[in-house]
């Protein structure tokens, strides 16, 4: 009896920490996905400034933490350019971190096959108790 308790701690256990790392990937997968819709906003920000004929005209932009800025048409498009940089080396570092979390999710036996849809629905799973019909 007291090994089945000590086999059923360990999968237990393992099954925790499988769901603490499926849960880290769902929420890098996440913010990559809203950095991603950030990108291509700035993307086809700078497109339209550079369609801007007069560099003499100031715009209204909104900054990552919302604040609204009155700046000449040059000064927005490096602000956009510096934001997009970051943004991009943001993006690195979260497929990296993606990369890592599947590489530990499939040596627990949780890896590539197993879609974001999937892991998502496991990570909804509860516990219930059967009723007899």
């Amino acid at each position: 009896f007291t090994f089945q308790k000590f086999v059923m701690e360990k999968i237990q256990a393992a099954l925790i920490e499988t769901e603490r790392l499926g849960e880290r990937f769902l929420d890098v997968r996440q913010k990559a996905v809203a950095l991603d819709r950030q990108r291509q906003e700035n993307r086809e920000a700078l497109t339209a400034f550079r369609k801007q004929p007069s560099a003499q005209h100031k715009a209204w932009m909104r900054l990552r933490g919302g604040i609204l800025v009155k700046f000449h048409m040059q000064q927005a498009k490096d602000v956009l350019q510096a934001e997009q940089d970051s943004i991009e080396h943001e993006l690195t570092q979260i497929r990296a971190e993606e990369k890592r979390l599947i590489g530990l999710l499939s040596e627990k036996g949780a890896g590539p096959q197993v879609s974001e849809g999937t892991l998502a629905a496991m990570l909804k799973l509860e516990d219930r108790q059967r009723t007899k019909r």
